[in-house]
């Protein structure tokens, strides 16, 4: 990589760090979706699993389907 490259990493690395700060940003939603990996780290995988759906009758993305 060249000098500029290297530059433009790393500003986007502190714009990344600044961001996860905002919630709802996706910087923050990488961050919460790195700790729930380092829980399986940590605790080991989950045995149980929930999967949530939305009634179809009520899902506007399949009202416009």
């Amino acid at each position: 990589l060249c000098a500029d490259e290297k530059n433009a990493l790393n500003l986007l690395k502190h714009v990344n760090t600044i961001a996860a700060c905002v919630p709802g940003s996706e910087a923050s939603k990488f961050l919460i979706c790195t700790e729930i990996r380092s829980y399986f780290g940590y605790f080991g995988l989950p045995h149980l699993f929930f999967t949530f759906n939305p009634s179809v009758v009520h899902s506007p993305i399949f009202q416009v389907m």
